[in-house]
């Protein structure tokens, strides 16, 4: 795959937050995420919610022991997954970064991102328009609006 210019951004908001990545269908949003785990990670976990063994892994919080960073795919499919991606984060913000590559129509689409997570809690919230594809990222903070 071709290094996308927002590898670098994305990597460096990985050191402080958990990062989504938000495009339309097809665009290569979960090749970004392999790509980035891969090139710039010595191991990692991929978790695809479609999976059922990953679907296991997921709701038992069983990741790789070494890995440096977590994709989970799909993850919007879970009921609870807002809350559970917060409580992974929160729990282990120092064991590894988070990466979530998610359909735009799934999580990001405009005002709805923030209705969306509004029962959860948001400090950093951007958006850089791409062809097809934007990124977004997202920081927990610990106080509820």
């Amino acid at each position: 795959m071709k290094k996308r210019y927002l590898v670098d951004n994305i990597r460096r908001d990985l050191d402080e937050k958990m990062v989504f990545i938000g495009g339309a269908r097809q665009v290569g949003k979960t090749s970004m995420a392999t790509y980035i785990a891969d090139n710039h990670y010595k191991s990692s976990d991929y978790l695809n919610w479609d999976v059922r063994e990953d679907r296991k892994n997921i709701i038992q919080a069983a990741f790789k022991g070494d890995a440096e960073i977590i994709l989970f795919d799909e993850i919007h499919k879970y009921k609870d997954w807002k809350n559970y991606l917060k409580g992974q984060f929160d729990k282990h913000r120092k064991d590894y970064k988070i990466l979530v590559p998610e359909a735009q129509d799934s999580m990001f689409t405009g005002g709805a991102a923030i209705r969306l997570w509004e029962d959860t809690i948001i400090i950093v919230c951007t958006r850089f328009p791409l062809p097809n594809l934007w990124e977004r990222k997202m920081i927990l903070s610990l106080s509820r609006r």
